[in-house]
């Protein structure tokens, strides 16, 4: 007999405002169950990595541009959020081999699977992508390495030799949050990179590329998504760290 896929919860928000995107998915990770979120950003942000030091940031062309600066709960470096898809998983650390499980005690595993999974929704759309693997971008070269498009890793999808996709994660106890950025439209701020539009030739919909992802995390980790809506207690404890942490430059300049 066959097991039931595991019901997960899919959360597709439109473009949102900055402190409240990190803080929606600080509320998820504390939270309870699986959640996928998809979301966007009006106005753009450039989000700093946890670890990253707020002074040593080239943040004015970003923010002559209009983007807000921010600071994300995860690690990594600096990412301009501008026109593209960004995701949030949040889940339980669940044991090896059980059904639908994002992730398990082997980090490395989880993010070769949630990037599979981008892989392939790529390629439906017809933008081939693949791994970095062992071989740096010439993007790496770049001087503005701590922009999080200027630097890859071994797990990041490449295409036309340059950075599309990147994530990061956070665990606390059993509970993990993992997070990324794809690019659908260009970004001249971030040359480095490459964006879904420019591989396909077209203006790629937000709402095209979320479907797409939608049926390869299904079919890759086994589960369903089923489409849901943030409940009040969510949301009101968003709109507390929206106002005692994400808009505040006690957090923003922490480091």
């Amino acid at each position: 007999m066959s097991v039931p896929a595991r019901p997960v919860r899919w959360l597709v928000d439109g473009p949102s405002d900055p402190a409240w995107n990190l803080a929606f998915d600080e509320v998820l990770l504390h939270g309870g169950g699986a959640t996928v979120r998809v979301y966007g950003w009006s106005p753009p942000g450039l989000s700093l990595g946890y670890f990253q030091e707020y002074a040593a940031i080239d943040r004015a062309p970003f923010e002559a541009a209009g983007f807000v600066v921010v600071r994300r709960p995860t690690g990594g470096g600096a990412i301009a959020h501008r026109d593209e898809l960004t995701f949030c998983i949040a889940d339980d650390v669940l044991p090896e081999g059980a059904p639908g499980a994002f992730f398990t005690a082997d980090v490395a595993a989880g993010y070769r699977r949630v990037h599979a999974a981008f892989e392939r929704a790529l390629a439906r759309l017809g933008a081939a992508s693949r791994p970095r693997g062992d071989v740096p971008l010439p993007s790496d070269e770049l001087g503005d390495r701590w922009l999080c498009f200027h630097k890859s890793s071994a797990v990041d999808l490449v295409a036309s030799g340059r950075k599309l996709l990147g994530s990061a994660q956070r665990r606390i106890g059993r509970r993990v949050m993992h997070h990324g950025s794809l690019p659908l439209g260009r970004n001249p701020l971030t040359p480095g990179a490459v964006s879904v539009g420019e591989l396909l030739g077209r203006v790629v919909p937000f709402a095209e590329m979320a479907d797409a992802l939608r049926c390869e995390l299904a079919t890759e980790f086994g589960i369903e998504l089923a489409a849901g809506a943030a409940t009040a207690d969510e949301r009101a404890s968003a709109a507390k760290l929206v106002a005692t942490k994400y808009r505040h430059a006690e957090w923003t300049r922490r480091r």
